[in-house]
């Protein structure tokens, strides 16, 4: 008899896991829709950090930990988000247009060679 009250009990587990509660208010939606059409991006907190650290994180191309790949390439998409990647040094632009070791992602090199691209013509033209 005990049984049927644990497979009861259970039931009534996975219905409330299952379940869908929303906790946002409506005032908190009509924020984030300010926020969004002024183009910034507070919701990850990417805006607090300032063009001198991300530079200098993406400008040291030095390694390839995983951790320090991925805080490079956020970093650099930061750049771009705000776009600033005429900032970002020839050299370390070259290690992204390159990509010699597939670490970066097409849409980075393609970036990169953009900007290094702009910089040729407008020394030659």
């Amino acid at each position: 008899m005990k049984w049927n009250n644990v497979k009861e009990e259970n039931e009534v587990l996975k219905d409330k896991a299952t379940s869908v509660v929303n906790m946002r208010s409506e005032e908190s939606s009509v924020s984030e829709k300010r926020i969004e059409r002024k183009g910034s991006d507070l919701q990850s907190g990417l805006e607090l950090l300032e063009m001198d650290f991300l530079l200098g994180v993406v400008e040291n191309t030095a390694g390839s930990d995983p951790n320090d790949v991925a805080m490079r390439k956020i970093n650099f998409n930061e750049i771009l988000r705000r776009e600033q990647r005429h900032q970002v040094a020839s050299s370390a632009m070259k290690v992204y247009a390159m990509d010699e070791e597939g670490l970066y992602g097409k849409y980075i090199q393609c970036q990169a060679m953009q900007e290094l691209a702009e910089r040729t013509s407008q020394q030659h033209g």
